[in-house]
C-alpha cells in the first residue's frame, strides 16, 4: 500500500552475489512538501538477512544529506534508535541542509525497551531582506534547561549563497575548523 501523500516514481533494488537483498531505494515526491522534489528513501538489510538495518531519506542529488524519519534497527528487528531529521522542503526552504536532528529522538535496548530520549530542534535566522541567514540544530539539555547549539551549522551570505563550509558544533562548543 502506498501512502496517499507519496508518489512512487520508481524502485531500485540492489543484491549481492549470493541474491541477497543489500538496499532498497525508493524514489519519490511528497506531495504534502511545500517544496515538490524528488527524494530517495533507502532501506539498507543486514549482510545475508532480509532484516532492516536503517532507513533514512536523503535528496535526489545530494544522498549525503539526511532528511525525514530515520530508523536504526537491532539485528533482532526491534527498533534501536528512532527520530527525524529536518526536511526543508517541507517547511519550503529550497536548501540543500541535512543531517539536523528535528524533535524526540529515541534509543530502545535490544528488548525494544526505551533506554533514553533527546530533544531537537532547527532553528532559522533570516537576514533582513528575509534571506536565511543561518540554518542549525539545537539540543536540550535536561540538566541545565538550555537549548544548546549542536550538529550541523549552514551559514548563508545575504544573497542567499552558502558559505563554502559548514561548521560543527558538539553541546554547544564549536570544533576546530580545519
Amino acid at each position: 500500500i502506498i501512502d496517499t501523500a507519496i508518489r512512487i516514481s520508481s524502485l531500485k533494488n540492489t543484491y549481492d552475489k549470493f541474491d541477497n537483498l543489500v538496499r532498497s531505494e525508493n524514489f519519490f515526491i511528497d506531495i504534502n512538501d511545500k517544496i515538490k522534489k524528488e527524494k530517495i528513501k533507502t532501506t539498507v538489510y543486514y549482510q545475508n538477512s532480509k532484516q532492516k538495518e536503517k532507513e533514512f531519506t536523503t535528496f535526489l542529488l545530494a544522498d549525503d544529506l539526511l532528511i525525514g524519519d530515520y530508523k536504526i534497527f537491532h539485528e533482532n528487528g526491534k527498533v534501536q534508535v528512532s527520530g527525524k531529521l529536518f526536511d526543508p522542503y517541507e517547511v519550503g526552504i529550497n536548501k540543500y541542509v541535512g543531517n539536523l536532528k528535528d524533535g524526540e529522538w529515541k534509543w530502545y535496548d535490544n528488548n525494544g525497551n526505551l533506554e533514553y530520549t533527546e530533544k531537537y530542534k532547527v532553528q532559522v535566522v533570516y537576514w533582513d531582506n528575509g534571506n536565511i541567514k543561518f540554518i542549525y540544530s539545537l539540543f536540550f539539555d535536561d540538566s541545565k534547561n538550555v537549548w544548546l547549539k549542536h550538529g550541523r551549522f549552514y551559514r548563508y551570505d545575504s544573497d542567499g549563497f552558502p558559505s563554502s563550509d559548514v561548521l560543527i558544533y558538539k553541546w554547544g562548543v564549536l570544533e576546530d575548523e580545519d
